[in-house]
């Protein structure tokens, strides 16, 4: 999996990468730390004229990692770290998937756990990225971050600048919001994270541009609240998934919500598969092997497919949905 400048052409290396998430195995390499040291360097000492290949490459060499059955491995975690390191240096671009696939990567910080100063690097990212890519189009992608932040354990000496964080983001939305630069189910979510993220008096003083705001944040008028039958959410971001289950059976409480965390098909993502109601698949960065499961099983049902892995971009999905 090399990344050095002029052996390939930036096609090439991307196509390399794509097929290496499809050849190799995560075994092999997790058995020669020589060759895990190897691919540290590399990324370590790519150009910047790489730096936007390695960019693009990134959710190829996730997939790689993402199907490992230990996924997210510990003695993979300096791959991780420099993997988030060389996204950092692509930030200006601010896109809404650079976002994605930061996400997966802190992610994986998180669940193989920081020291007390790593995490407040993490913070010092996060808030660097949204500086640069504050927008409403990246709104969403920046809630899933923001959830994974407060469902992992924070450092007390962290908790300020992470409920800041948190303000600085919900803050941003409130121009957005006045000028309809996002649409009502953003709102819903919104409005729910806020007031889980203890910042709900953020929104007190604004006035929502729709009439059913206020049914939309009691759960009271909507599809959500009248919805009957099976919701089933495919993750590996089990975290994200339980967050949205939780917030789904305050608002839908005529429904059932199943969670699926399988790495390969078996028998009950096969039935979750073909009788689920609403069934969101979150893939994300990368297919596996389940979602191709999934897919066979599920035939010509709809499959709902978030643009992001977290919570905010699940229950988008949901209420965008029920709301048509």
């Amino acid at each position: 999996m090399g990344v050095r400048e002029g052996t390939a052409t930036r096609e090439r290396l991307i196509l390399l990468a794509q097929r290496g998430a499809e050849e190799w195995k995560p075994d092999d390499l997790a058995a020669s730390p020589e060759a895990i040291t190897s691919f540290v360097t590399q990324l370590s000492t790519a150009t910047p004229e790489m730096h936007e290949c390695l960019r693009d490459a990134l959710p190829h060499i996730l997939a790689f990692f993402q199907e490992d059955a230990q996924y997210p491995r510990a003695a993979f975690s300096a791959i991780y770290e420099m993997l988030r390191f060389q996204l950092a240096l692509c930030w200006s671009l601010g896109t809404t998937s650079d976002l994605v696939l930061y996400h997966d990567l802190l992610e994986m910080a998180l669940v193989l756990g920081v020291s007390e100063s790593q995490y407040g690097q993490l913070l010092d990212e996060v808030q660097e990225l949204w500086q640069n890519a504050a927008a409403s189009s990246t709104l969403d992608a920046m809630l899933d971050i923001l959830n994974s932040l407060i469902i992992h354990r924070c450092p007390a000496s962290y908790q300020v600048q992470r409920h800041d964080i948190a303000v600085m983001v919900f803050s941003a939305a409130l121009p957005w919001i006045q000028f309809e630069s996002i649409g009502m189910e953003t709102c819903w979510v919104l409005r729910r994270l806020a007031s889980v993220y203890g910042v709900a008096d953020i929104f007190t003083k604004i006035s929502w541009p729709w009439d059913s705001a206020e049914a939309l944040d009691a759960g009271t008028g909507t599809p959500l609240s009248s919805f009957h039958g099976m919701i089933a959410i495919y993750t590996l971001t089990e975290s994200a998934a339980l967050r949205a289950k939780e917030i789904l059976q305050e608002q839908a409480v005529n429904c059932r919500i199943e969670l699926s965390t399988d790495k390969v098909g078996g028998p009950r993502l096969r039935d979750l598969a073909r009788n689920a109601d609403i069934f969101v698949m979150v893939t994300a960065s990368a297919k596996h092997a389940a979602t191709q499961f999934i897919e066979t099983h599920r035939g010509n049902k709809l499959l709902l497919r978030p643009n992001g892995k977290g919570t905010s971009s699940i229950l988008r999905e949901i209420v965008l949905h029920v709301n048509k």
